[in-house]
């Protein structure tokens, strides 16, 4: 999400808690339970311009969002580079006659965040870093007309488009026969509310979910309905970044990853709006897909994981291709300044 945001009647959220009723042990910021924790911001586009937004401001849709709406964009190792364009409730025809597209590889879905389109770096580094190692499909879902409205109309967007999305892996389901295992979804900030909202479209069947950086204004961790669960997939994994501010700090998945304490990222300076740690999440991840090396230890918190005091020592790579689905918990990491970020083994 190329956008920076400062929220201008911020108050301090206050430190993550463990003696709370949400989820026993895990890493939980109590003001998170109120959506409307931020009552107003201020973002600069991809132009440069400065804009404000009034968060307690319900903006009107001149129209309801339709399938229209959504274009899919599918990327193989055939056409890395190129790819065509179709409605979401189409893309059906576009499959019958793509011969790219393989029936018997996985499916990876790559949904953009606010104010982004399929051609953002979250896209591309994403896309890029799954072909080069992979022969899979993937599928980047550009939902920009959407994305590029008003954030409090934008997320409130997320439900549909994840339904839109969750129709059409249901239409590949009975067209190929494919089973659930065979699809993974990756979001970005408000992209990885709409994976989520598939996935429990889905049932949780699909097989897991990369959350990078979940939005956090606006969501809840009360209201399951509009946003990344457990529950959406067979797995969830979570990467938070920008913890505190344009993200969720709290652990809302299966397995919960926090480079650098996931709130500010090294090699990012000031950084006051969150542009560069909110970013940082695809960065690690499409790293991660190319070398590994992200190796995180469950612990309780940040602290007790600088000071080795971490009681399981339970180690933990964040990421790959092959993700650890027998992580559970928080798990707690550094990295580099810049690329490469990763520091292998500890």
């Amino acid at each position: 999400m190329k956008v920076l945001l400062v929220f201008l009647t911020f108050t301090i959220l206050g430190f993550a808690s463990r003696s709370n009723g949400f989820r026993s042990s895990r890493r939980y910021v109590p003001n998170e339970n109120d959506p409307y924790r931020f009552k107003e911001i201020a973002f600069e586009d991809d132009i440069g311009k400065l804009h404000f937004e009034n968060l307690s401001v319900e903006h009107l849709q001149e129209r309801s969002i339709t399938p229209g709406d959504v274009t899919l964009h599918l990327f193989t190792r055939k056409h890395p580079k190129t790819s065509v364009a179709v409605p979401i409730n189409k893309a059906g025809d576009l499959l019958r006659h793509n011969q790219s597209f393989n029936a018997s590889a996985l499916n990876y879905f790559i949904i953009h965040g606010w104010r982004n389109n399929y051609k953002s770096n979250v896209n591309v580094v994403i896309t890029e870093a799954i072909l080069n190692n992979y022969d899979v499909n993937v599928f980047v879902v550009d939902w920009s007309t959407y994305a590029f409205k008003f954030y409090t109309t934008s997320k409130a967007a997320v439900p549909q488009i994840g339904l839109f999305l969750a129709n059409f892996i249901s239409d590949l389901l009975k067209e190929y026969q494919i089973p659930h295992t065979q699809f993974v979804l990756v979001g970005h900030s408000l992209g990885a509310h709409i994976a989520g909202c598939t996935g429990s479209a889905l049932s949780g069947q699909i097989d897991h979910i990369i959350g990078l950086d979940p939005a956090g204004p606006l969501f809840s961790l009360n209201q399951l309905d509009n946003r990344l669960d457990e529950t959406d997939a067979k797995f969830v994994q979570v990467v938070h970044t920008n913890g505190y501010l344009l993200g969720f700090s709290s652990a809302i998945g299966h397995a919960d990853y926090y480079p650098n304490d996931g709130n500010r990222q090294p090699g990012c300076g000031i950084d006051l709006f969150g542009k560069c740690a909110h970013s940082r999440a695809y960065y690690y991840y499409a790293e991660s897909i190319w070398q590994g090396g992200f190796e995180a230890e469950k612990c309780l918190t940040y602290d007790e994981f600088m000071n080795s005091n971490c009681i399981t020592h339970k180690k933990s790579f964040l990421g790959t291709f092959f993700i650890d689905k027998s992580a559970y918990g928080d798990y707690y990491l550094d990295t580099n300044r810049e690329a490469p970020f990763a520091l292998g083994t500890r």
